[in-house]
């Protein structure tokens, strides 16, 4: 039996709690983005979450955002059972998709063999992705990633002029609430290390997907650790200037991207490199301010403004779809929010995170 595991348990935070403040409760008024504190219960080694990462070492495909609690959403599947042969082709589920980026998708299998097997299939940055194919009998469950507005099926894959049929009952389709890391690629995929725990990103080539964009008014907050000046941690642009990201300036210093403002403009004078640091980088139209470790370093009139249709990436600047300025490095945790965090936050989350050193 696969299991996509945390969804259906409470959700917990691998760092001690500072007093009175819980990064969850930035996001109990109903914001919108992403929260993400690197722990096993949920990382997964595949796309389709189906392997929990287990040690160090291993690849991570997927992380689960824990802003919106993993809350599951209503059943949208168009069947609960079916039987299904070697005529029956796709059997659609959803059509379209909802408005969302995983779901939390199970049926259980009888009379299937290796010869006579099926498959959840979706679309998924433009592209199809399917699950591993079943071959034996039980119950199997995915935490599937699927575009809006595509197909959402089970795909039959019958061999060797197999007869008879495969019966899939228990058929169910919800959305996992929030927004997820993923990466489809293996060898863009990020390390978990331990001590502290956290994601470890080559420098060249492995990135994490955000699957949403900034937004007008935000906050960008992460935990890192980076070796080499001029990299990207997390952000977006667009084709051209709409800069919304935060990373190290050409002096190792902390600084960020902001509509037609880059990191010579948008940064601290202390070189972070190869020491754990909280940046925090907010935004609102007018004003752009930059904290390192809960205290501000700079506040000035916003310049342009900010992208809201490119994705970001974690470790790596997605330029309208090309990746560059890799990150060097490790993420312990970051956060996505779309409004401005208090100064109070701002602290509160720099002093949850100092545990992660």
């Amino acid at each position: 039996m696969r299991r996509i595991g945390s969804p259906l348990r409470g959700i917990r935070s691998p760092f001690p709690r500072a007093t009175g403040f819980s990064a969850l409760s930035i996001f109990a008024n109903g914001e919108v983005g992403q929260l993400i504190e690197v722990d096993t219960s949920r990382l997964y080694t595949d796309l389709f979450a189906e392997t929990l990462l287990t040690a160090a070492g291993q690849q991570a495909g997927t992380h689960l955002d824990i802003s919106q609690g993993l809350s599951i959403g209503a059943e949208i599947s168009l069947l609960s059972s079916a039987t299904i042969t070697d005529a029956t082709g796709n059997l659609t589920l959803v059509n379209p998709v909802p408005a969302s980026n995983r779901y939390s998708a199970t049926m259980t299998l009888s009379g299937a063999t290796a010869n006579r097997r099926v498959r959840f299939q979706s679309t998924f940055n433009g592209v199809t992705a399917t699950t591993p194919l079943l071959t034996a009998d039980g119950t199997y469950s995915y935490a599937i990633p699927a575009d809006v507005s595509t197909f959402f099926r089970i795909n039959e894959a019958f061999v060797g002029g197999d007869p008879g049929s495969i019966s899939a009952t228990g058929i169910s389709v919800k959305e996992l609430r929030g927004n997820h890391l993923a990466q489809a690629t293996s060898t863009f995929r990020p390390v978990y290390n331990t001590g502290p725990a956290r994601l470890t990103y080559d420098g060249g080539d492995d990135r994490l997907n955000a699957q949403i964009p900034p937004t007008t008014s935000g906050s960008f907050a992460v935990r890192f650790i980076g070796t080499t000046a001029s990299r990207v941690m997390i952000g977006s642009q667009g084709a051209t200037d709409g800069r919304c990201f935060m990373g190290l300036a050409a002096d190792g210093s902390l600084a960020g991207g902001i509509g037609t403002q880059g990191t010579t403009t948008i940064k601290d004078t202390v070189d972070v490199r190869n020491v754990w640091t909280t940046g925090v980088l907010t935004w609102d139209g007018s004003t752009v301010t930059l904290y390192r470790d809960g205290v501000q370093v700079y506040s000035a009139a916003q310049s342009g403004t900010v992208n809201t249709t490119v994705n970001f990436d974690h470790g790596a600047l997605n330029a309208n779809g090309t990746r560059s300025a890799f990150w060097a490095g490790s993420i312990g945790a970051a956060l996505a929010v779309n409004r401005v965090l208090t100064p109070a936050e701002v602290a509160g989350l720099h002093k949850l995170w100092s545990s992660i050193a």
